[in-house]
């Protein structure tokens, strides 16, 4: 519903004219999603002094003006700059590190995941060739961020990376994505069958 008390502070009407502007306050918080028209009640009146009469009678009138509000396409956001992620090691390609929290203003449109300049659809961008190859999104429409190979904390505890999202009409955004490889208790590697040949009754060290 419409906040007559804010209504007041977003427009302004000039008295001499009847000019109706926007303020700077009316400028930052305009929102179509939360308000898509204002109507204002504007009051007219005259200066109160007839022709040829000494007394002032002013006389006023009031009229309804309906302001809209235009829908402009916003661009998509991630709910925070930083995401914190967390794997364990040696974790099958194709295992979920955790889905990025995500919103638009503006409802019903597609979104894709990746899908940026320096970035193909569904992947990661980063400098770092390790964690394009060890990360990507489940696909472009997806806000999983998937593994694309088994982990090894030995040989790389924590990747860094960026990721982006893109509306159907081109407005984008990105976000910062740090994974940290949690160390698990690796099985002992199996060394190959080593023979040792010692003639018989041989009774030094070997």
């Amino acid at each position: 519903d419409q906040d007559d008390a804010l209504l007041a502070t977003f427009f302004a009407v000039d008295n001499a004219t009847g000019t109706i502007t926007l303020t700077d306050a009316g400028a930052e918080n305009l929102d179509y999603e939360r308000m898509p028209n204002y109507t204002l009640s504007v009051v007219v009146h005259d200066n109160g002094i007839p022709s040829g009469e000494c007394v002032r009678r002013y006389k006023s009138t009031t009229a309804l003006a309906t302001v809209l509000i235009n829908d402009v396409n916003e661009p998509p956001y991630f709910t925070t700059a930083n995401f914190t992620l967390s794997i364990d090691e040696n974790e099958a390609a194709g295992t979920s590190v955790g889905s990025l929290g995500w919103d638009d203003p503006d409802r019903g449109q597609m979104h894709y995941f990746g899908d940026s300049v320096g970035g193909e659809q569904g992947q990661v961008l980063s400098s770092d060739a390790d964690a394009l190859q060890a990360f990507e999104f489940l696909d472009s429409l997806s806000e999983t961020i998937v593994t694309k190979a088994a982990l090894n904390f030995e040989y790389k505890p924590s990747y860094d990376f960026k990721v982006s999202i893109r509306d159907e009409q081109g407005l984008t955004n990105t976000a910062n994505v740090a994974v940290t490889v949690v160390d698990t208790n690796d099985p002992p590697t199996v060394i190959d069958p080593l023979t040792i040949r010692v003639p018989e009754n041989y009774l030094g060290n070997i």
